[in-house]
C-alpha cells in the first residue's frame, strides 16, 4: 500500500470546527463535520434538529449504498462536538473509542487545536493522532512564522514579497509603499491577511481604488492581532491560479502525495479538484514547486511533525504567468486536515470503479431551498445526475448537516477531468464554471 492510499484508511473522523472561533457569525459553519461522511470509518458530526439529523441519516445511507465513505455514523446532540465529548458524563461514543484505536483506527481531527483535553478524555497519546501536535501545528499554521522560516532556511523569494504589522496605520501604508516597488512580477494590489487565521476569512483584497475608509475599518479590527501583507496577484488581471501540494510526513522523511486545484471564487476558496492517473501541474512547474518545500518539509521532519505517526501537511500556492513564463509562489502551510483531503477520498474511493483512475471536483453549494431534506435535494436537484457507484460519472452529496443553512458540499466523478467537467456544467450555471486550466499538463 502506498502512502496515497494510507490517506483513506479506516479512521476516527472528529473534524469539528467549533474552535474557528474567529469565524463565528458564519451561519453552518460548525456542521461542516458532517463533511466528513465521505472519508472511511466511524464519523463523528452533530446537529441541532430533528430535521438536521434526518438529512445527515439520509446522507450517510446514500453513501453507504455506492460504497463510499463512513461505515459508521455517530449523531452528538449539538455542533461544538468537542464540548459534547468532553462532558463531564462521557458519552457512548468517547466510551467506544478504545476499542477503534486497538484496531489500528487514528483518530483525525480537522485540526488540532484545543484537542488536548479531548486527548486527555480519550486516554490516548498523540501517537493515535492523525493530526499532528498543537504546539508543531500552530508554527506551520502561522502565516508570520512559516513566512520567517523560510528566510531562515534560505528561501528569500519562496514567498510573495511580504511584510508583518502590528503596529499603527502609517506603517500599513508604509508597508504597502515598499512591497509595491519590490513585487516581483510587478503588481498594485496587496493582500492583507491576519497571520494566525486558518482558511480564507480575516482576508482584505488592497487595490489603489479600494476606499481609504475600509483599509482604516479592517485595520482597527484586526491589525493589533498582527498583519502579513502580501504581493496580491488578482486572478481576474494575472490569470493567476492556486493550487495545494498535499505532503505525507512521518519520522524519517517526507512524500508528495498530490496537487490539488483550488476553486476561488471573488477570493474565497469555495471547492477543489483532484485527479487520479493524470496531472494538473505541468511536470517543470512541479519539480519547481518541490524544490520551494523541501527545505520547510524536511524542517517538519525534524520537529517531529510525523513521530509515531504519519501526518499530512498542505502547501497553498499559486502560479503566476510572467514575462518568462510562470513563477510559484507559496501562500501557506495548512497543519490540518484540508478540503482537498475529502475530495481525494472520495476520489481514492472511486478510482476502482474507473479502471484505477478518477477525478473529482468538489464545491460548497449555498442559497438551497429552505427546508428541503437530502433526499429530496438529490433527487430533484441532480437532476439525474447522481452517482450510481459504477464507471457512469454523477455527483454524490456530503455535509447534510448543513442543509438547515442552505447549504451542501457536492462531488462531481468521473473517469477524468474532462468528464468529470462535464458532469459539472451540467449542473452549475454558466457563472460557476469559469476556472481556468491553463496549466493543466495537457494543455
Amino acid at each position: 500500500m502506498n502512502a496515497l492510499e494510507t490517506t483513506v484508511l479506516s479512521q476516527i473522523s472528529i473534524h469539528d470546527m467549533s474552535p474557528f472561533d474567529f469565524l463565528k457569525g458564519i451561519g453552518g459553519l460548525p456542521a461542516y463535520a458532517s463533511r466528513a461522511l465521505v472519508c472511511p470509518g466511524l464519523v463523528v458530526a452533530g446537529c441541532q434538529s430533528t430535521d438536521s439529523l434526518q438529512s445527515l441519516q439520509q446522507n450517510f445511507h446514500w453513501l453507504q449504498k455506492l460504497q463510499i465513505g463512513a461505515q459508521e455514523l455517530t449523531v452528538l446532540e449539538g455542533e461544538n462536538l468537542l464540548r459534547s465529548l468532553t462532558h463531564p458524563v462521557p458519552s457512548t461514543v468517547l466510551l467506544r473509542f478504545p476499542f477503534f484505536l486497538e484496531n489500528g483506527w487514528p483518530i483525525s481531527f480537522f485540526l488540532s487545536r484545543n484537542m488536548e483535553q479531548l486527548v486527555s478524555a480519550i486516554g490516548c497519546g498523540w501517537d493515535s493522532i492523525a493530526t499532528p501536535r498543537p504546539d508543531i501545528a500552530n508554527i506551520f499554521d502561522d502565516k508570520h512564522y512559516v513566512r520567517c522560516l523560510a528566510l531562515k532556511l534560505n528561501l528569500h523569494k519562496a514567498f510573495p514579497a511580504w511584510q508583518f504589522i502590528s503596529s499603527n496605520l502609517q506603517d500599513l501604508y508604509s508597508a504597502r509603499k515598499r512591497i509595491l516597488a519590490t513585487a516581483d512580477p510587478p503588481t498594485d494590489t496587496v493582500f492583507l491577511k491576519v497571520h494566525d487565521f486558518d482558511g480564507g476569512e480575516g482576508i482584505l483584497r488592497w487595490e489603489r481604488s479600494t476606499p481609504q475608509e475600509k483599509v482604516m475599518a479592517y485595520a482597527e479590527k484586526y491589525l493589533h492581532r498582527g498583519l502579513i501583507m502580501d504581493a496580491g496577484y488578482p486572478r481576474e488581471d494575472f490569470g493567476m491560479q492556486e493550487f495545494s501540494l498535499k505532503v505525507m510526513i512521518n519520522e524519517n522523511g517526507y512524500e508528495p502525495l498530490y496537487v490539488s486545484r483550488q476553486r476561488i471564487r471573488n477570493d474565497a476558496h469555495v471547492g477543489n479538484e483532484v485527479a487520479l492517473g493524470e496531472t494538473l501541474l505541468r511536470t517543470e512547474l512541479y519539480e519547481s514547486l518541490l524544490g520551494l518545500v523541501d527545505p520547510i518539509c524536511r524542517d517538519a521532519v525534524k520537529r517531529g511533525y510525523g513521530k509515531g505517526r504519519s501526518r499530512t501537511m498542505g502547501v497553498d500556492f499559486m502560479v503566476v504567468p510572467n514575462s518568462g513564463g510562470h513563477k510559484i509562489l507559496l501562500l501557506e502551510i495548512n497543519a490540518r486536515t484540508t478540503a482537498a483531503d475529502y475530495a481525494m477520498a472520495v476520489c481514492l474511493q472511486a478510482a476502482p470503479r474507473f479502471g484505477g483512475n478518477a477525478a473529482v471536483i468538489m464545491e460548497n453549494l449555498n442559497n438551497l431551498p429552505n427546508g428541503i431534506d437530502h433526499d429530496s435535494l438529490r433527487d430533484r436537484f441532480l437532476h439525474g445526475t447522481a452517482w450510481d457507484g459504477t464507471n457512469k460519472p454523477g455527483f454524490i452529496l456530503s455535509n447534510a448537516a448543513c442543509l438547515a443553512y442552505g447549504k451542501i458540499t457536492a462531488f462531481a466523478i468521473g473517469k477524468d477531468m474532462a468528464e468529470a467537467n462535464e458532469v459539472f456544467r451540467r449542473l452549475m450555471p454558466e457563472s460557476r464554471q469559469k476556472h481556468a486550466t491553463a496549466l493543466d499538463a495537457r494543455a
